[in-house]
């Protein structure tokens, strides 16, 4: 079978590749097809001009061009000639047709040669619009296809133009969502968390009455799910618990279920405590939960930074002073008591301190053992020292802020668990009276 009158086409390559190409890629497999050094390749892909194949025939020159495309490459196919008649004679002379970029184009205004060489395209051809017909890239603003000499009209520009356009919303809107889909998953995460809490508390709240009534049969505060006649802590499994578990005098433990993100092995504390009428309720003020994830009712008073003396005596004075004769008029009754409530309400984080230690086994029998400051750091202006003793007890040394009251003490003792009564060395009616009621 003879090529005469078939077709001959030179394949160009410009170093431009497919949009959706991946660069290296791309061009490993570029170097590998033709066993190109670093320096060749890098000499391709330099945006000259330059043939990957002459002389070749429709069928091959379609087929090669689709191979490239396959891996990424954009290539241009070059006519060469032409033969309109196939029984022409072998030696009859013809004059060859010119290459397509020597001849000029008719649909141009400008009628002047090209240029023997096309030069490469300025623009990276995978931003341009792609022809209809042959799919290569269109120039901005030209009427006709460099390549195939398709013309494109404004109908064909316009459409072209809308595709684009709908392909930069589906984008855009794909980018709204990949940033609004993690917002909601994480609304969605933090609304089952509260639930989680919410569902926590309620069941809790459930063995407290058996509790309570157990406590009101006997008068005994139990120690153990065993003492007041529940279950094992861990027969109270839910999606929401892990565990509910009786500790020291009827303190409750909710511990959330370790499957839950965030809040998974997490702990609430529900202190026990008598009420004026004799009931017995509880408080949720304590355990290792977050405080940004607990409801109003489970957040423990202000735990703010602790007040710093002003000044500091390094002289400790041992013996306790006289107070003022009965015939002077001695501090104010009124003033000492809101010093001493001031005081007691600024150290709250000393009382959980040891609450949280008597979790652990018993109660802390110093600042250090308890994870406080030494005493002198935690004290206001108005006294020298606040310090943990042993058996839950917090002493209060007042300074000489107030006449008459340096090197009194006032203290804190324990009378159940998470409340305190007061006891003083200076004469009672000093002592404010809701003291004596259980500081908690």
């Amino acid at each position: 079978m003879t090529d005469i009158g078939l077709k001959r086409y030179r394949l160009i390559f410009y170093g431009n590749l497919m949009l959706e190409a991946d660069p290296d890629a791309a061009r490993a497999a570029f170097a590998k097809r033709y066993k190109l050094n670093d320096q060749k390749l890098t000499a391709s892909f330099s945006g000259r001009k330059v043939a990957l194949h002459s002389e070749l025939n429709e069928q091959d020159a379609y087929r090669i061009q689709s191979e490239l495309e396959d891996i990424g490459l954009i290539t241009h196919l070059e006519l060469l000639e032409t033969s309109k008649s196939p029984q022409a004679a072998p030696t009859k002379k013809k004059t060859a047709i010119p290459p397509l970029e020597k001849r000029a184009d008719p649909t141009r205004a400008n009628t002047a040669q090209e240029p023997a060489q096309t030069s490469a395209p300025k623009a990276d051809s995978r931003h341009l619009t792609p022809c209809p017909s042959c799919r290569q890239p269109i120039e901005p603003k030209a009427l006709n296809c460099r390549y195939c000499g398709e013309r494109v009209g404004k109908r064909s520009l316009t459409w072209l133009w809308l595709s684009a356009a709908g392909l930069l919303l589906a984008v855009g809107i794909g980018g709204l969502l990949s940033f609004i889909a993690p917002l909601y998953q994480q609304q969605v995460s933090k609304s089952s968390t509260t639930r989680a809490i919410s569902n926590g508390i309620e069941e809790a709240k459930a063995i407290q009455q058996p509790v309570r009534e157990f406590i009101g049969r006997t008068g005994f505060w139990p120690n153990t799910n065993l003492d007041a006649g529940l279950d094992e802590p861990q027969t109270f499994r839910t999606e929401s618990t892990d565990s509910l578990t009786v500790g020291n005098k009827a303190l409750i433990i909710l511990t959330f279920n370790t499957d839950l993100p965030d809040i998974g092995g997490e702990t609430l504390l529900f202190v026990p405590q008598k009420e004026p009428d004799g009931s017995v309720s509880w408080r949720c003020d304590g355990g290792s939960l977050a405080m940004e994830l607990r409801p109003t009712e489970c957040i423990p008073p202000d735990v703010s930074a602790y007040k710093k003396p002003e000044k500091a005596k390094p002289l400790d004075v041992t013996s306790l002073p006289s107070l003022p004769r009965q015939n002077t008029q001695g501090p104010s009754v009124s003033r000492v008591h809101q010093v001493i409530r001031d005081e007691i309400a600024n150290t709250a984080h000393v009382r959980q301190a040891l609450m949280a230690g008597l979790m652990e086994g018993d109660w802390p029998f110093n600042n250090g053992n308890a994870g406080l400051p030494e005493g002198r750091k935690i004290a206001s202006a108005n006294f020298r020292r606040v310090e943990v003793q042993m058996g839950g007890k917090i002493m209060y040394e007042f300074s000489d802020a107030i006449y008459g009251f340096e090197g009194h003490k006032l203290y804190l003792v324990p009378t159940s668990i998470g409340e305190w009564r007061c006891e003083a060395t200076f004469p009672e009616k000093y002592v404010p009276p809701d003291c004596g009621g259980g500081v908690r």
